[in-house]
């Protein structure tokens, strides 16, 4: 006799999971951060890349934001926006997440290369204000970030421009971004100091990781 085919137990979860997921979004209330977490952790750790993608493809512009942690931010204050970063046990799974959420931005992406070796050209050959200004064009057709941060701070150092210089950059940084924004911040400026010798760096960084023992940061300096 021939044995009876078994079912594919994982197909049939990951359609029960996508249905639960397909209800949430269908109801009328609105969904509060538990939910969304709950949606997140299933289509993250339950689903397969292709099943997560087609649900993606459902929701509309806020709550995808919110999933993927507003992945273009516009402001200082919305960089490290926790969203799909959030995590649990599978490193297989974070990386298909971010391969899932690298695909909603391939146009960014793009152009985001493309103006990045601009400004690299114009950096090289000292052309500092047009390396300025490519920095400025990447976030405000994209989005800001830790990359655009520290270009900044290295085109002020370099071009000793005073209409913006380091502690501008700085000085606007503290009042907007997070925590590790300004921290990460305040230690590129002093790595870029052209006329600080590379061990006084590591000297300055390693009384910093020091003091950051006790709070589990240690690690992610020394990274």
């Amino acid at each position: 006799m021939f044995e009876k085919p078994k079912k594919n137990t994982s197909t049939s979860k990951s359609r029960i999971t996508r249905r639960e997921i397909e209800r949430k979004f269908s109801g009328t209330g609105k969904l509060n951060n538990n939910d969304l977490l709950d949606i997140l952790f299933k289509m993250k750790y339950n689903l397969n890349s292709e099943t997560s993608s087609e649900v993606m493809q459902k929701l509309d512009g806020q709550v995808k934001d919110t999933l993927l942690g507003c992945p273009l931010p516009k402001a200082y204050k919305n960089l490290r926006t926790i969203g799909g970063a959030r995590f649990k046990f599978s490193f297989h799974s974070e990386i298909n997440w971010l391969v899932l959420s690298l695909q909603f931005f391939n146009k960014e992406v793009n152009l985001f290369l493309e103006y990045e070796k601009e400004f690299e050209t114009n950096f090289l050959i000292g052309n500092y204000v047009k390396a300025k200004e490519v920095i400025d064009k990447i976030d405000s057709k994209i989005c800001v970030s830790q990359w655009s941060i520290e270009k900044r701070l290295l085109v002020a150092e370099y071009s000793k421009d005073d209409n913006e210089t380091k502690k501008d950059i700085i000085d606007r940084i503290k009042h907007e971004a997070d925590r590790l924004i300004k921290i990460n911040c305040s230690y590129t400026s002093i790595r870029y100091e052209t006329q600080l010798p590379p061990n006084r760096y590591e000297e300055i960084l390693e009384k910093f990781v020091n003091r950051q023992r006790t709070s589990g940061m240690s690690r992610y300096f020394l990274f």
